[in-house]
């Protein structure tokens, strides 16, 4: 019996799209994960961030700072929404996600230290555009839920105002070399 081969083909790219559709909808990988599993990976690049970088050690205390922060006004959410499953998953979620982006930010400035590329400072920018955002985000929200009890909070407006003395720092040059 001949089949012809349009119809085989079809047939494949039926059954692609049709796995495809199923995976999307079971969620995404990190749904998969239990709140313990996300903690513990979480804890895996916390350690990672913490660890030392020989050539960058005075570099890095902000994502040192804001980890070790975030980490306990997780554990104070943990403990606040015990009996909650919903938001103990949640409160993971974010803990992973932000550990995880933290790290990002910390190897980009990693790789920024030694590459010697005309175009790495613009890299380091493109890499941690979405890190610097998901970290932001998950502030945000645990401002929100922890409202003045936030360690997290403290330790942005830090960095927020070295922020912003290094802009007008880098402002006052501009207006000079302009003159």
């Amino acid at each position: 019996m001949y089949t012809p081969i349009w119809v085989l083909i079809l047939a494949i790219i039926g059954v692609f799209f049709y796995f495809k559709k199923r995976n999307t909808e079971e969620g995404s990988e990190e749904d998969n994960f239990s709140p313990e599993e996300n903690w513990t990976r979480a804890e895996w690049y916390k350690a990672n961030v913490m660890r030392k970088s020989p050539n960058l050690e005075n570099h890095l205390k902000d994502e040192r700072d804001m980890i070790g922060a975030m980490e306990l006004d997780m554990i104070r959410l943990r403990e606040r929404y015990k009996h909650d499953p919903k938001k103990q998953s949640e409160i993971a979620k974010d803990w992973f996600n932000f550990a995880r982006s933290v790290d990002k930010v910390k190897s980009a400035s990693e790789m920024l230290d030694v590459d010697a590329e005309d175009d790495a400072f613009e890299s380091f920018i493109n890499k941690t555009k979405e890190p610097h955002t998901i970290i932001q985000e998950i502030a945000k929200r645990v401002e929100k839920l922890l409202g003045d009890e936030a360690k997290i909070m403290t330790v942005r407006e830090r960095i927020e105002k070295q922020q912003q003395i290094a802009n007008n720092i880098l402002k006052e040059e501009s207006d000079k070399e302009k003159k």
